[in-house]
């Protein structure tokens, strides 16, 4: 799928416009112009898609929930859930949950990405990237699963 974007855009319902398109393979997933060469910023969506948004959003609440006690819960939880629930209330956008296995892998990436968080304890990180691994292979998102998603 990693070297086929129009298989990765039809397993996730994602519209052509919205991925970066590429003769033959995929873009440089990370733009490299910082002044230290280092990625600042993941570069495969357009910007100011909502799945974007909201999933990097979202696994925000995740990974510091993760940090602090090795699962969703507490405030982060609540965070988690109420966001997930208004946006879709409000939004009417329940096709995000079809797409937005693509942007939390990307998003989990960076987290996990030892570069970025170089402190970072490993059972947090395997923990961030079981997730991603997970919501791919689910046939939709559910907010509900995110601990079963990450095997907290």
């Amino acid at each position: 799928m990693a070297q086929d974007p129009a298989r990765f855009a039809a397993r996730f319902a994602i519209d052509e416009g919205t991925l970066y398109a590429v003769d033959g393979a995929w873009p440089s997933l990370n733009d490299t112009d910082a002044a230290d060469g280092v990625a600042d910023r993941v570069r495969v969506f357009v910007s100011g898609e909502p799945a974007d948004d909201v999933t990097c959003l979202t696994l925000n609440y995740l990974f510091f929930s993760l940090q602090r006690s090795g699962r969703l819960e507490g405030d982060f939880e609540r965070l988690f859930r109420g966001f997930w629930a208004r946006y879709l209330e409000r939004s009417g956008d329940a096709e995000i949950l079809d797409v937005a296995a693509p942007f939390f892998a990307f998003r989990a990436l960076v987290m996990a990405n030892p570069l970025w968080y170089p402190a970072l304890d490993a059972g947090v990180r395997r923990k961030v990237l079981d997730f991603a691994l997970n919501v791919l292979e689910a046939p939709r998102f559910d907010p509900a699963r995110a601990n079963a998603y990450c095997g907290a």
